[in-house]
């Protein structure tokens, strides 16, 4: 434990020197940290969907809680990043009424993120836009719909019937087929497209929300950026169909509103990373954006956001066949990647997962994750406990069993060896589950003084140590610390800047 208190005291001087306290995107669209430091993170989602809208602080409970024993399992679990659901239905519950007290409770959770070395993304999150659809995000004078008001879910054939107190469907009812096919809905379609349009000033009133929520947060160094909208519909594909055309919904509904979100954002937090997504018809897909919100001039400060979720599935999520899933996985993955470089700016991997621990759902992590490490990308698992999602069917997503303990197949999944920050530029990264093996390259830049930190689990990979070659013979050393469940890699003094220095980390048997 002290060893872990220097480390991370060590960290804060750093992060105090360096500058700017920021995470930005450098030219190899890789995230870089105050100090210069390639960052990859490794996290998961941890989104509150329902009222009060943020996860409860108080005693461990396994569907519920956050506190600071499960802050205590994340760095356990070599995470660095969580994406915290940040809904609009709890920060605007009433028009141009702005609940400080809720973004208040979500500065608590950041703050004790931050402190133990982990960063925070705030995610605007909603499924199927209100309750009113079955879904979560937005308060009900947000929802306009028009010409088809009062005919959800037209033409989906599930109809809920409606729980006399609230007004909303019945949770039990919405649950019956799985959320997605919601969206189809016609109402639902032109409560997006509202929004997209600018109907009832909707699209102002989302710039307003933004610069509220960014206000709260626009000093915080623990913020790596606020997320414009998760998974965002279509629109009205009713009245133009063509919007279920990859890539066509991207530049006609979402481009124009990034746009307006984004440069209401910097009137406000010009450091903070701007995340947006495409929507998530395009599949593997290129997305019909030109360019990312801002364009050019602030590709240092863009993230492309995606998804990965295999859509041959059982009912828990499960892949129903694993070569499907491995062929669409990659090519998700690989479509991304090139489209953020297209774009220009960051990319991340903030979804993926949200199965089952049995072994047909810890392949499908596996298979995520290697693909991911292979491109270099930072990923965030669905998510981190069931937290009441009222638009999943099941709550096998959760790390935690109904009893409390860890799901031990998908956290030996999650906690694979990674390079976390790197003193330089990585090249190439790979973990291979069956044998704990871990191969991993970079560009030393000797500009940067803190060292390459890998983590490497004790507890799930080697719990007999780890045996650690340095290619070529005496560029670096090793320095392992068990305790910390880290290795870092010190460059030897005559290693030039440029070196490509290649770490393999194997067990001990």
């Amino acid at each position: 434990m002290r060893a872990a208190v220097l480390l991370l005291v060590a960290a804060v001087v750093a992060l105090a020197a360096a500058g700017s306290p920021f995470i930005t995107v450098g030219d190899h669209f890789q995230f870089v940290a105050p100090d210069g430091r390639t960052r990859i993170f490794h996290g998961v989602n941890v989104v509150y969907k329902i009222f009060p809208y943020y996860p409860s602080q108080g005693a461990f409970d396994p569907v519920t809680s956050f506190n600071d024993q499960d802050i205590d399992n994340i760095v356990n679990w070599g995470f660095t990043f969580v994406r915290l659901g940040v809904l609009w239905a709890g920060v605007e519950p009433a028009p141009a009424q702005y609940n400080q007290t809720y973004l208040g409770e979500l500065r608590s959770i950041v703050d004790k993120l931050y402190a133990r070395g982990i960063y925070t993304l705030l995610d605007n999150h909603q499924d199927v836009l209100s309750p009113k659809y079955c879904g979560e995000g937005v308060a009900d004078h947000l929802v306009h719909p028009n010409k088809y008001q009062g005919t959800f879910p037209f033409p989906v054939t599930n109809k809920p019937a409606i729980d006399p107190t609230t007004g909303y469907p019945l949770l039990a009812d919405c649950l019956k087929i799985n959320f997605a096919d919601y969206y189809f809905a016609v109402e639902v379609g032109e409560a997006f497209q509202a929004f997209y349009d600018n109907t009832d000033s909707l699209g102002d009133k989302f710039a307003a929300f933004w610069q509220n929520v960014t206000g709260a947060f626009s000093d915080h160094p623990g913020v790596i950026g606020f997320e414009l909208w998760n998974e965002p519909w279509n629109g009205d594909v009713v009245a133009n169909p063509l919007l279920l055309e990859p890539g066509h919904a991207d530049a006609k509904n979402l481009a124009p509103l990034w746009e307006k979100l984004h440069t209401a954002i910097r009137q406000v937090d010009t450091e903070h990373l701007v995340f947006y997504e495409n929507v998530q018809s395009d599949a593997f897909f290129q997305s019909g954006f030109t360019q990312a919100p801002g364009g050019a001039a602030w590709a240092n400060k863009t993230v492309f956001s995606y998804h990965v979720y295999c859509p041959d599935q059982n009912g828990h999520g499960d892949p129903a066949n694993p070569d499907v899933c491995f062929a669409f996985d990659s090519a998700k993955i690989v479509e991304s990647v090139h489209d953020a470089q297209r774009l220009k700016g960051g990319m991340f991997l903030t979804e993926f997962g949200a199965v089952a621990g049995d072994a047909a759902g810890v392949d499908e992590i596996s298979r995520v994750t290697n693909i991911a490490d292979s491109n270099l990308q930072s990923w965030s698992y669905w998510q981190y406990k069931y937290f009441n999602d009222v638009t999943t069917q099941s709550s096998v997503e959760s790390l935690f069993l109904a009893n409390g303990t860890v799901d031990a197949g998908k956290i030996q999944a999650l906690t694979r060896t990674y390079a976390l920050a790197v003193q330089g530029k990585p090249t190439r990264m790979n973990f291979e589950p069956t044998s704990a093996s871990f191969d991993f390259s970079f560009n030393l830049d000797k500009s940067v003084s803190n060292n390459t930190e890998i983590y490497a689990s004790t507890q799930y990979w080697y719990p007999k140590g780890v045996n650690i070659e340095i290619f070529p013979a005496g560029a670096a050393t090793a320095n392992y610390v068990p305790a910390n469940n880290r290795i870092w890699i010190v460059p030897a003094a005559n290693t030039p800047t440029n070196q490509t220095i290649r770490v393999v980390v194997t067990k001990k048997y």
